[in-house]
């Protein structure tokens, strides 16, 4: 295989450090750009993150630079720029993950209006600019609506500030480098779960998790069943899918689609085309992995959101439920729809033979979940000790 040379922004994320540890181990140079005090304090804490993930990645072949995204070609000086030309590809992963509401004006920044350094830069080096967008950029759609592989008409409505930063990105990447004749490619990752156990992320899935692990450290006989399994109910749609996707794969399928693509402005749906039912996940990641008691039955989506806000105020006032109500209020539309997906894109340039179709099984969803408690109550015990 021939040794490549990436720029990568967001190394210290849950996706961006397992695509920054695959690419060094696969012989290639990474040049990580990100945040800190100083050079020395990004340095420090990436290279953490990565030995955490695998003790024996090649450290010698990463590159660190200290970056400030809310400035032009994000600071770096001419001799940093010089270092980082003839680059293969630059992979721009850093973004803001919140869904909460009072979040929305720094989710926007960060994800849509610091965009214009970042593909400044890009451009100026003369790079291929690949940018990890997210599934769900269709907003509020009908049940069972088709999402193409290709930019689409603006959703009437979306479900948080996270899904239309990561939307009207999109469109800026288009409209700006058809302007300035930068090569480009999007990738849509759905829910990413670590069905490895290598490393963990607060958001998404394991937001559901932490709500639960709170709980249970709070009342861990009544979360166990000890007394009684009808503690929380959980009403769930019968025909609702969630859209969970192998880390791994997608790791894997970012690698592929820089070395193979050669086609501007190309769009890839990272996506399961077999969505998970929600009644799976309740029993195997969240019953069997966490170890709680569920009353768990089908009912309509009006119940479940007349439902979901009910919980959403007691956890108000009942503060051990504050955690997992917001999360079950945040996330309670993704969980009552099921949307389809193009891999027409996806399918050609990865083919089934290099890149299998992502499955999650049920014992997968039961070591996703047990993964993600393991490493969750370690940070909480060295954050508490």
């Amino acid at each position: 295989m021939k040794s490549r040379k990436y720029i990568l922004t967001g190394g210290t994320g849950f996706l961006g450090s397992l695509l920054g540890v695959e690419l060094l181990k696969s012989g290639h140079s990474v040049f990580f750009l990100g945040r800190g005090e100083g050079s020395d304090a990004h340095k420090s804490r990436q290279e953490d993150i990565l030995l955490k993930i695998d003790a024996d990645v090649p450290l010698h072949k990463a590159h660190f630079f200290k970056v400030d995204f809310e400035k032009l070609e994000l600071g770096l000086n001419k001799m940093e720029q010089e270092y980082l030309k003839d680059a293969d590809g630059f992979f721009h992963l850093a973004a803001d993950l919140s869904f909460k509401p009072e979040h929305g004006t720094r989710v926007r920044k960060t994800n849509h209006e610091n965009l214009l350094h970042v593909m400044s830069l890009s451009k100026k080096l003369e790079i291929r600019f690949f940018f990890v967008s997210t599934a769900y950029v269709h907003g509020s759609q009908s049940k069972n609506a088709h999402i193409p592989g290709a930019i689409f008409p603006r959703p009437f409505s979306f479900h948080n500030a996270y899904e239309e930063s990561k939307y009207d990105a999109e469109i800026f990447i288009k409209d700006w480098s058809s302007k300035h004749n930068l090569k480009y490619t999007i990738l849509r990752p759905s829910i990413i779960v670590d069905r490895e156990g290598r490393t963990s992320t607060p958001f998404g899935f394991s937001s559901f998790l932490i709500g639960i692990e709170k709980l249970k450290h709070k009342f861990p006989r009544l979360m166990s069943g000890k007394f009684t399994p009808l503690l929380l109910p959980f009403p769930y749609s019968p025909c609702a899918r969630l859209n969970l996707v192998p880390a791994d794969w997608v790791v894997h399928s970012i690698i592929t689609i820089a070395e193979k693509n050669k086609q501007d402005g190309q769009i890839f749906n990272l996506v399961n085309p077999e969505p998970i039912p929600i009644k799976k996940i309740i029993v195997h990641a969240f019953e069997k992995g966490s170890g709680i008691r569920l009353f768990s039955f089908p009912a309509p989506d009006w119940f479940i959101q007349l439902f979901t806000f009910t919980i959403h105020l007691i956890g108000k006032i009942f503060k051990p439920l504050r955690i997992l109500s917001e999360r079950l209020w945040l996330f309670r539309f993704y969980v009552t729809e099921t949307i389809l997906y193009a891999r027409e894109n996806t399918d050609r340039l990865l083919g089934e033979t290099t890149n299998p179709i992502p499955t999650l099984s049920d014992n997968e969803l039961y070591l996703v979940t047990k993964h993600f408690i393991s490493h969750y109550n370690k940070k909480t015990r060295d954050i508490n000790s």
